[in-house]
């Protein structure tokens, strides 16, 4: 019955995205893809007995983008409750084949673009890969007539609330401690070095691509315009996190790129890839170190009706939580799109301002294994305060 269900959708989104003209502006949108070939299992099943080869084979030539769910919505807004709807839209294809055909991708991230517009949306909220293979939605904007957002305010902000939330939990002062950005030359790594600075981190370590050196060299400079004071060291190996005693991962990589030899003891990882860049091993062979999963934020009153691995069903992606703020207050046209180096602080406040007003906070700690308790964060407290002695 899920088979024929999934079938009939999938057919009515292609005809969907043929209408002459877009349906009522009625609702949001959020584009993602799937992780791997598991997460294609999750939604086809009976794709599992295929060889993977052909499935590749098959999503790249024969399956289209697909809304993969209905999100709703009933919050409180200017004293009065609203209800909001938008849609979960994915293209057809991994991380992985993305990566190596970024024509094809691209393709793919359009055309779902033009389905949501159809379906009614006004605002698409780019996921995952969707935004650094689009050049931060540079590439979409010519062939719909809907705003576009990359999450990179949100995104930003919630990764570094949810560091100094953790901070606090382990009795570290800010001005101690050295924090790592794997992924630094890109639209969240360059936001997050942007808002460390501005609260009072003083040693940075901006991590990249060798061929992405001379954009570290852009953003060291900008970042001691902030602060004079600051010291920013730029690496382009993956070994240099070994310093660093928090990390914040936010590359476009689709392998885990970062393994347990990388990380001393009591450090904290945010891990804002999608995919994860992070050796899941670590999680279970370590409790000496804090795996946390990036830009989680919980949103009452939201439902995205989708699985997004997380461990509330309030629970949703920073970049997610972005779109949603700008289209239910209003915002017209796209925000924050294409390769920035500088950051709005008025349009942080802003959107502080209207995340609050909405509920949204940062969600519970944690990662696709567990979320973690008082007793965790007392051994690494513990641990860390023996090694201070």
């Amino acid at each position: 019955m899920e088979t024929i269900s999934l079938a009939i959708s999938s057919v009515a989104d292609l005809m969907v995205r043929y209408k002459p003209w877009p349906t009522n502006p009625a609702g949001f949108a959020f584009l993602v893809h799937p992780r791997n070939i598991p997460d294609i299992y999750r939604k086809y099943p009976l794709l599992r007995y295929l060889p993977k080869s052909f499935i590749k084979f098959m999503l790249a030539h024969f399956f289209w983008p697909v809304t993969v769910s209905e999100i709703t919505g009933h919050i409180k807004l200017n004293k009065r409750y609203k209800d909001i709807k938008g849609w979960v839209i994915s293209i057809p294809i991994t991380a992985e084949q993305m990566l190596n055909d970024r024509t094809l991708a691209l393709k793919f991230i359009i055309k779902a673009s033009k389905l949501a517009e159809k379906k009614g949306a006004t605002m698409i909220g780019l996921g995952a890969l969707t935004a650094s293979l689009t050049r931060g939605g540079l590439d979409i904007l010519p062939h719909v007539n809907v705003g576009i957002t990359t999450g990179r305010i949100y995104t930003s902000k919630i990764i570094l609330d949810t560091v100094e939330a953790v901070l606090g939990k382990l009795d570290i002062r800010r001005d101690n401690i050295k924090v790592a950005i794997v992924g630094a030359a890109g639209s969240i790594g360059t936001g997050c070095a942007h808002i460390l600075v501005k609260r009072g981190f003083k040693d940075l370590l901006l991590v990249d691509l060798p061929r992405k050196q001379e954009k570290l060299e852009i953003l060291s400079q900008k970042l001691k315009v902030l602060n004079s004071d600051v010291s920013v060291q730029k690496e382009d190996k993956i070994e240099s996190i070994k310093l660093a005693d928090v990390v914040i991962v936010a590359t476009n990589h689709p392998d885990a790129i970062i393994q347990s030899e990388h990380l001393k003891a009591g450090a904290l990882v945010i891990d804002d890839a999608q995919p994860s860049n992070v050796n899941p091993d670590i999680i279970f062979d370590r409790d000496d170190v804090i795996i946390l999963e990036g830009g989680v934020v919980h949103a009452p009153g939201i439902d995205p009706h989708f699985n997004f691995g997380l461990k509330h069903k309030e629970d949703i992606f920073s970049c997610l939580a972005e779109t949603i703020i700008l289209y239910v207050n209003g915002y017209n046209g796209s925000f924050q799109v294409g390769e920035i180096f500088d950051f709005d602080d008025d349009m942080l406040r802003v959107m502080d301002k209207h995340s609050k007003r909405l509920g949204f906070r940062i969600g519970e700690f944690q990662n696709f294994h567990k979320v973690y308790s008082a007793k965790d964060f007392e051994y690494v407290r513990n641990l860390l305060s023996e090694k201070n002695v």
